[in-house]
């Protein structure tokens, strides 16, 4: 096992020890210990077992403020993520999905907390659960 999520055998990986992966086994980890169903290989990304199409295995990370051990607690804290590449952003709620945000603006894109939640944000969009809301 590499976690409760994915396992290795020989050279397959498997998710959930039954649905086999196309992914290459000498590449294949997890992106940050704390997601336990975000993993990647040298060629694709993977959510709960799926590949995630859009994203970019090589620069996808999680962001810091929201996934570090002595990042600040708030609302929900240990579901939902953010998480950027070199052209997206991603919202992460771990049990359920991962949302493509395509911001036009990822050089800016971080994470804050605001009154306990946390969102994702731009330079012109605050991003609640992945979802875009204008900032006044």
């Amino acid at each position: 096992p590499l976690n409760g999520s994915y396992q290795r055998v020989g050279s397959t990986i498997y998710f959930g020890h039954v649905h086999e992966l196309p992914a290459d086994a000498t590449t294949f980890e997890l992106v940050h210990p704390k997601v336990a169903t975000v993993a990647r290989d040298k060629n694709h990304l993977y959510f709960k077992g799926n590949i995630v199409a859009e994203a970019n295995p090589a620069s996808f990370y999680f962001l810091e403020a929201c996934i570090a051990a002595n990042a600040p607690r708030y609302r929900e804290c240990a579901i939902p993520f953010y998480a950027k590449d070199d052209r997206y952003a991603y919202f992460v709620n771990v049990p359920f999905l991962i949302k493509v945000i395509k911001t036009r603006d990822i050089d800016h894109f971080r994470f804050e907390i605001i009154d306990g939640i946390g969102y994702g944000r731009d330079r012109t969009y605050r991003y609640e659960k992945g979802k875009r809301r204008k900032l006044s």
